[in-house]
């Protein structure tokens, strides 16, 4: 039942309430036109009239809230009284009647407008119908697995909204399901039936049909079921058929010495991305690497639409087994840079593998052509998983950015002292021109805390002093801090905790 546009969200959860509580009493019905007494505060009289195509025409009560000139309570609960003793005198008659699937359908959709309306009460009454064949099913009988494929034929000659079709064919796997449950020798009916409209192409908009009939079929059988789908079909849908090949690639073992005579079998599938995959991997197992290539190569050259990272892995895997250090190179940038999901890390560290000891001097090129184009948040976390610290060095020259130096300084301190006392004098002297305020003055302090803890600088601290205060003449105020903090002859510093 549906509460239409009648009634507001709270107006009809409360006339639900009247309803269930058996508020309405006194029901008189003429026709279209339907009286009651509904009990609230007082007894109220409530009027409903339909026109013909059972829609609401006209509604009062004599409450205050409708004498007001709005929907009420009371109203709904009527409403909703009417509605439901329909529906339940709809099925009763279909029960007497013993009509069949096709005219409950049409009682239905006659009757009700809206489509989940009749979406609803047409599940119901397939699964009465179900539940009559299930009682006597548990004693095996292949007509009792016939009466269930009858109903599918009703189903699907009707002209039912697709928005809820699958909804219905999604049933009768449930039933299927059933019937195995009841009794395991339904299982060769069902897959023999399946296996029949998977061929035909019965219900090729519906592929939870073809995934059921995978995951019923025993691990060991599965290769030369799938196989015999394949080369009996009907019809012609690529992706059914990379579907079935996807599940023969998943079945079989690199050791398998069948694979040559099984993808002979299937050469005129050869045009299919599965097929492709599982014959290159095939020549990569065999070590055949130029033919593997020489296949990537042919079928990227004729086919403009096909998943590039699948073949794109597979050129990974050959170029790192043919050691071709540019290619593979190249590969991993490409593939880095494009796909989200895959284990940057353990590329670059199969790169470094296959450079050995010529790593330190090719890793410069590497990396300028990783980074160019992505951010510094993947640049920082390739570099600190990899410890590059050449690199890390270069980058920072290259790109001196008091951000830069404040990321990798730590980095650098653990390989080389004097360039990372360098840097956070730099970092020290940025961080002056561009402060402010009170609290990034003590950030410059906090800096320089990090040089006498480090037990000297690049320039002494004196200096550093001078040059902050020669570049920012006017800044008092950072004058007085720089004076607070240090204090001493000769060069001896002396650090007060409490200034921090």
């Amino acid at each position: 039942m549906v509460k239409q546009k009648l009634f507001t969200s709270t107006i009809y959860q409360r006339g639900m309430d009247y309803y269930r509580k058996g508020k309405v009493i006194q029901l008189n019905a003429s026709q279209n036109r339907y009286r009651a007494i509904v009990k609230g505060t007082n007894h109220y009289h409530v009027y409903i009239e339909y026109n013909s195509n059972r829609e609401v025409l006209y509604m009062e009560c004599d409450c205050p809230y409708a004498v007001d000139g709005y929907h009420c309570k009371h109203e709904a609960a009527l409403y909703i009284k009417i509605e439901n003793e329909r529906e339940m005198q709809i099925v009763e008659d279909m029960e007497v009647s013993k009509l069949s699937l096709t005219e409950a359908y049409l009682v239905f959709s006659s009757n009700y407008r809206n489509a989940r309306v009749t979406h609803r009460l047409f599940l119901n009454e397939l699964n009465k119908r179900f539940e009559q064949i299930n009682n006597d099913a548990e004693v095996y009988s292949s007509s009792y697995f016939s009466q269930v494929i009858k109903l599918l034929k009703e189903v699907d000659e009707l002209s039912y909204d697709r928005k809820y079709k699958e909804t219905v064919y999604d049933e009768f796997i449930e039933e299927f399901q059933t019937l195995i449950h009841l009794n395991d020798a339904y299982l060769q009916d069902v897959l023999s039936w399946i296996k029949k409209d998977i061929i035909d192409g019965g219900h090729l908009f519906y592929p939870q049909f073809l995934t059921y009939f995978i995951d019923t079929i025993p691990t060991e059988e599965l290769i030369k079921e799938v196989k015999d789908l394949l080369l009996h079909m009907r019809y012609t849908d690529a992706q059914i058929q990379n579907h079935l090949l996807e599940c023969i690639y998943y079945a079989l073992k690199d050791s398998d010495d069948s694979v040559s005579v099984l993808l002979n079998d299937l050469k005129r599938f050869a045009d299919r991305e599965m097929y492709q995959r599982i014959k290159i991997e095939n020549l990569i197992y065999k070590k055949d690497y130029p033919s593997a290539y020489k296949c990537i190569r042919a079928f990227k050259k004729n086919h403009k639409f096909i998943d590039d990272q699948t073949f794109d892995f597979l050129e990974e895997d050959i170029y790192y087994h043919v050691k071709d250090k540019e290619a593979y190179q190249n590969t991993i940038i490409h593939m880095i840079h494009t796909y989200n999901d895959i284990d940057d890390f353990m590329y670059i560290d199969k790169l470094k593998s296959m450079y050995e000891d010529e790593w330190t001097n090719a890793c410069y090129d590497f990396y300028d052509k990783l980074f160019i184009g992505i951010g510094e948040n993947f640049i920082q976390d390739i570099l600190e998983n990899q410890d590059e610290i050449q690199y890390i060095v270069l980058y920072v020259m290259q790109h001196l950015t008091s951000n830069n130096i404040r990321r990798y300084k730590d980095i650098i301190k653990k390989y080389d002292n004097s360039m990372y006392h360098y840097l956070l004098t730099l970092l020290i002297l940025e961080e002056s021109r561009q402060a402010k305020s009170q609290s990034k003055y003590y950030q410059i302090l906090h800096y320089l805390n990090e040089l006498i803890n480090d037990q000297g600088s690049f320039q002494s601290i004196d200096e550093i002093r001078y040059l902050i205060e020669r570049e920012n003449p006017n800044k008092k105020a950072l004058h007085d801090i720089l004076a607070d903090f240090v204090n001493g002859e000769d060069g001896e510093l002396f650090y007060d905790e409490n200034i921090l």
